[in-house]
């Protein structure tokens, strides 16, 4: 996949759970993005999107990709994340992108500079 071929998804969806205190779910769509970092724990991570998507008028079925962060960080909060964003890309059959790291502004940063290669099911790593 090229740069090009990355940047044709309009709407990408980004999960961010490798920390212990904090999840991060961002949207990044036409070349900007909204993010929505809170100081809880993965498991509230369906509770997160549900604000950003309605914060950004999104519903879910628009979304046309789903990214998410493998870490390092916190094994059992990546696998959530992990967990989550392999859930959703098989239900919307939508690709899903692993992005190495455990910054959510990274993660959005290398989504506009760097291709990225979809995986058929994303792994946790630490």
């Amino acid at each position: 996949m090229t740069k090009q071929e990355t940047s044709s998804f309009q709407k990408i969806l980004v999960f961010n759970t490798t920390a212990r205190d904090s999840t991060g779910v961002a949207l990044s769509f036409n070349g900007k993005s909204k993010k929505l970092v809170m100081p809880v724990r993965a498991q509230d991570l369906q509770k997160i999107t549900d604000e950003l998507l309605e914060s950004t008028k999104t519903s879910i079925d628009q979304i046309d990709a789903v990214a998410v962060l493998t870490g390092p960080g916190s094994y059992t909060g990546t696998r959530m994340g992990v967990a989550a964003a392999n859930t959703l890309g098989w239900l919307l059959d939508k690709p899903i992108f692993e992005l190495k790291g455990d910054s959510l502004e990274g993660a959005l940063k290398s989504l506009k500079n760097s291709p990225l290669k979809p995986v058929t099911q994303a792994t946790a790593r630490y």
